[in-house]
């Protein structure tokens, strides 16, 4: 079933090459889907307008995320700053409900923004 006038299908179904009705740009998006490994559909922008070009830029963003799933490795990478801002959330409730001390929590909060944030800010925590 084809919701969009401009859809190609490739690997049986599994990843759909469309353009948006919505925007005046021609640019083609990916939709792809990941049945043992992903519930739903994942989407990226191949950033082409080129059919040619899109199909090559859609079926590398497929190999790399079917190579992440397989790895057990989330599909969206996560940086080490979005966890250490997670880290940082749970320390500030665990002192709310009594659990650590603000000392403790202070000494956390210190230590991620002085050293780990600055040097391991923007790398992926998977391959940490």
């Amino acid at each position: 079933m084809n919701y969009h006038p401009q859809e190609i299908t490739l690997y049986d179904g599994k990843l759909v090459l469309f353009q948006r009705e919505d925007v005046q740009s021609a640019v083609w998006h990916a939709r792809m889907s990941f049945p043992k490994h992903h519930k739903g559909y994942v989407h990226r922008s191949t950033n082409k307008t080129d059919l040619e070009d899109a199909k090559l830029k859609a079926v590398v963003l497929y190999a790399e995320f079917e190579q992440r799933l397989v790895q057990n490795l989330p599909i969206r990478r996560v940086t080490f700053k979005e966890v250490g801002s997670l880290f940082l959330q749970d320390a500030h409730r665990r002192h709310t409900e009594g659990i650590r001390s603000i000392g403790r929590t202070e000494v956390i909060a210190g230590t991620l923004r002085r050293y780990l944030v600055p040097y391991f800010g923007d790398k992926d925590i998977a391959a940490i």
